[in-house]
């Protein structure tokens, strides 16, 4: 295991290992955003998440990925895995600490999901 130097300033991308469609020019636009919202933003910004949509992607098989969740006003809120969801019963409501609430069907619709893209 790595560990990041304790006077390091710069930022740290930690990606899943699995992840195909995921190329340098991605990375860069990431770091990019990142950049601009740390600007912005300051010491409030502290993480940056990269997520895919479904709908962008129909060749491959996202059902197995955990699912973004946003609140209202977009930030994200939590990501509720997929082995989360099928532990749920049917009529099951899963809320966040902020109060989101869904149903395991609506979790189940949620578009975004934050791995396999």
């Amino acid at each position: 295991s790595q560990t990041v130097p304790k006077d390091y300033a710069g930022d740290v991308v930690i990606m899943y290992g699995d992840n195909p469609g995921i190329d340098s020019q991605t990375l860069r636009d990431l770091m990019s955003f990142r950049r601009g919202q740390r600007a912005s933003n300051g010491s409030r910004f502290a993480a940056t998440i990269l997520t895919g949509s479904r709908s962008a992607i129909n060749s491959r098989s996202t059902s197995g990925y955990g699912r973004t969740i946003r609140n209202p006003v977009g930030e994200v809120v939590d990501i509720v895995e997929k082995k989360q969801t099928d532990r749920m019963e049917d009529d099951a409501v899963w809320q966040s600490p902020s109060g989101v609430s869904l149903s395991k069907a609506e979790l189940d619709e949620v578009d975004e999901f934050n791995s396999g893209i």
